[in-house]
Order: C-alpha cells, then structure tokens, then sequence
C-alpha cells in the first residue's frame, strides 16, 4: 500500500447528480465501519479529467487522464492542446515525475504539483476507500461533521451521508477538500473534485465520467523513459 502523507482524488457532473444517502447517526463506530465497508467495493478508478495547477507563478488549466489501483498505484497524465504537460506516477516504492521542457513558466507549478501527489493524492485516496479510518481516534463535537484524527492526518466526516469532506495534516501546512459527490457502483459514493493545497500551491482535479473496477493493465502504471525519480 501507498502510505503517503495526505490524497485521493475529483469529478465534475454534466447533469444533476441523484441525492446522497443519508445514514441513521449510530455512532463513530458504525460510521467509520459503513464508510469501509462502502470503499471496499471500489478497487480501481480511470477517468479523463481537468486539472488546474495554482502558484505564485499564475495558473494553468490542462486535460488529463487518471488511473487509480485503490492502495497500490496511481497515475496522473496531462497536456494542453494534445501537447504533453506532465505525468506523475506513484508506486509502491517510488515517484516518478516528467514534465514538458517546453513549460518553462510551470515549472513552480509541476515542483508544486510532485510534492501535493507524495504527501497527498495516494494517501487521500487510499483514505477515501476507508482503508487507515479504524486506526485513528474520533473528535466528536456535535454539529454536522466529526473528524477521525489519525497519527498524522484529521479527517472531517459530513455525518449526514458519511462522506469525507477535509483531510488535513496535523503537522503540515497540507489541506485536501473534496467535494461534488455522485452515486458510483453498488451504492457507493466518490467525490468528483478534490482540490490540494500546500505552501501556497494548489492542484485540483475534475474528474469527468469515471469507469470503477474495470481490469486496469500494469503498462498504465509504467513511467515514461524521460521521467525523474523524485526522492
């Protein structure tokens, strides 16, 4: 499993998307139980997407695809008028991260970007499938959220429908939002833009269309010859 520091990732709807289920309020047990239970039945994610890069040096707008095996691999590709941006690749063991020479003024940006998909886009995501919340210990103040507080990360609830809405690092100037979210298979629920944040950066992505659970080859997951292994 990717154990990273935040992620994880998410989807903007062209029509109305059907109401949440909501969910009876037996306690953070039961609800962190539901929310497992709930992303065990996703294991894989591929989707076309829009992804947007903030920093101090301006902003960017590209098109991209993402593909996701929940708690192993992730990868994100994306270009501007058909021309290749960037590609970050997380596995188990390493990053790996390219992006376009002829980008100059994104740089900033794609450092910006590598550095929110280590500390945040596995680790959300992997969050996201419910796989670390029986680990962390419940703050519980009444209202519509509660939050899991893990060693390093606090993960707020929307208690109504059991969807996780902020995950932020404890000891880190790191904050993940996720929010749009639509029904996927088996009355699962998945948020369809996430939105990271970090030292002044910000990466969000819009997922459009995503297809759950379909066979995902391992080439998917195979970084491009010219990208960097980032420590």
């Amino acid at each position: 499993m990717i154990r990273l520091l935040l992620i994880p990732l998410l989807v903007l709807l062209q029509a109305c998307a059907a109401p949440l289920p909501t969910h009876d309020w037996l306690g953070p047990d039961h609800a962190i139980e539901t929310i497992r239970e709930r992303g065990r039945r996703i294991r894989s994610l591929s989707s076309e997407c829009s992804v947007i890069l903030r920093g101090d040096s301006g902003s960017v707008r590209l098109e991209g695809a993402i593909a996701v095996v929940i708690g192993d691999k992730f990868r994100l590709r994306a270009w501007k008028l058909a021309t290749p941006i960037l590609d970050v690749t997380l596995l188990p063991d390493s990053t790996w991260v390219w992006t376009s020479p002829r980008a100059q003024d994104q740089q900033a940006l794609a450092d910006a970007l590598a550095s929110l998909s280590r500390d945040a886009l596995a680790r959300a995501i992997d969050t996201l499938a419910g796989l670390t919340l029986d680990e962390g210990s419940i703050d519980d103040p009444g209202g519509d959220h509660f939050t899991v507080l893990l060693d390093d990360l606090a993960v707020e609830i929307h208690r109504d429908t059991l969807t996780i809405r902020r995950i932020r690092a404890r000891e880190a100037d790191a904050v993940i939002e996720l929010d749009r979210y639509a029904l996927g298979p088996e009355s699962t629920v998945w948020p369809r833009r996430l939105r990271a944040v970090s030292d002044g950066s910000s990466l969000e992505i819009r997922l459009h269309e995503p297809d759950f659970n379909s066979p995902i080859d391992d080439a998917a997951f195979r970084p491009p010859a010219r990208a960097t292994r980032r420590p």
